[in-house]
Parts: structure tokens; sequence; C-alpha cells
């Protein structure tokens, strides 16, 4: 008795691990997909970017300024996840803002199998090194996303940046 009670335990955890398409591993099924986005300070807000969207500049703890920077992956194993994130100035002559590679934690959507950055990203525009500036500009952001299982996902977006309504973002994100 006891050992058919453990083989019908075992076989209701296998059902839970497969879907109509075989074994679910965490999203990674079908084909990768990322969606480059906007964030917020609590890192659980989405937001698409359109080409040529609205990047919104916030001021930082150390006086430089952000964005928050988010993204949906499909396709991909969303546990490790490794993003390569790239902002660039194509009007000078694509000149590197900022460049960085880290883990991001991941949720699920709930939203055509998409998971979701689940905490704040920043983007740091300025003030940069190089003295390039952030206010109402056009930045081409790029990001590769890799997963554990050596599959890997590219996209990029045109967005530009606007200085909040306070009298230090536009002189500390001058440049050019």
């Amino acid at each position: 008795m006891a050992r058919g009670f453990l083989v019908l335990l075992l076989i209701i955890a296998a059902a839970g691990c497969w879907d109509d398409d075989g074994p679910t591993d965490g999203g990674s099924g079908g084909e990768p997909d990322v969606i480059i986005g906007e964030g917020d300070a609590e890192g659980v807000g989405f937001q698409a970017f359109e080409e040529g969207g609205t990047a919104h500049l916030v001021g930082g703890p150390q006086g430089g300024y952000h964005f928050w920077f988010a993204a949906r992956v499909r396709g991909l194993d969303p546990d490790g996840l490794v993003f390569v994130i790239q902002g660039f100035r194509d009007d000078l002559d694509g000149a590197l803002a900022n460049q960085f590679t880290t883990t991001i934690l991941m949720v699920d959507s709930r939203e055509d199998g998409y998971w979701q950055t689940a905490e704040p990203v920043t983007m740091i525009l300025c003030p940069s090194p190089q003295g390039i500036g952030a206010d109402d500009k056009d930045y081409r952001v790029s990001v590769t996303v890799r997963d554990s299982l050596g599959r890997s996902v590219e996209d990029e977006v045109e967005i530009h940046t606007v200085c909040p309504d306070d009298d230090r973002c536009a002189t500390t994100c001058a440049g050019d």
C-alpha cells in the first residue's frame, strides 16, 4: 500500500513538470525574444520602449542621472540570465555612453510567457567621463541576453532622454 502511494505521488509530481510541449524548464521553450523597456525604482514596473520613445532621467544618490532599464525575456532559461547592456550616441560617431554586464533576477510577468526584470537596473548616462550629454538626446540602447544553456537573444531600440523638472539635471547632463 505504501509503495503504491509513493508511486502515485511521483506521478502527480511529474505531471506538474510537463506541458503540451514536453517538460517545462523555466520558460526556455520557443523562439528567444527580448523587449527593452523602462522600469522603476522598485524594479517591478515595465513600459516597453517604442522606437524613438522617451526615457525619463532620474537623479541618483551620487548626483548623476540615469534611467531605469527593464526588460522582458522569453525562450531562455530565466535563472541566471546575463545581460550585456550598452548605450550609444550615434550623432557622436557611435560614442559609447555606458556599458555593463550583469546578472538580473527575473520574475514571471504573466504575459505571453515573458519573464521580467525584478530589480531596479540603473543605466547611468551623466555625468559621463567623455562629456557626452544626456539631456534631450537620442541614444541607441542595445542588449544581449545569454542563459546558462548558451542560448542568446539581442535587441536594440532608439530612445530620447528627458531631464526631470529640477535645476541640476540640465547643467549636469549638458555635454555634447
